[in-house]
């Protein structure tokens, strides 16, 4: 679907993602998969998404 659009896209493992904050101080949650960021509530009987149903990773950080 990104391809189609135009947008360039390159799926990383978590390790790499978190090489991107090196020398950043963290905010919670940290590098997570994408849905932990900012999860909806879960509806009884309905699971979150897995991390490889996602497989994209993200993180907020400040400079120190």
């Amino acid at each position: 679907m990104y391809k189609r659009s135009g947008v360039i896209m390159r799926v990383r493992p978590k390790p790499d993602v978190e090489r991107f904050f090196t020398g950043l101080d963290p905010i919670d949650p940290g590098v997570v998969s994408l849905p932990y960021w900012r999860p909806d509530p879960v509806e009884v009987g309905q699971a979150s998404p897995s991390d490889a149903a996602v497989s994209v990773y993200g993180g907020i950080a400040r400079k120190p």
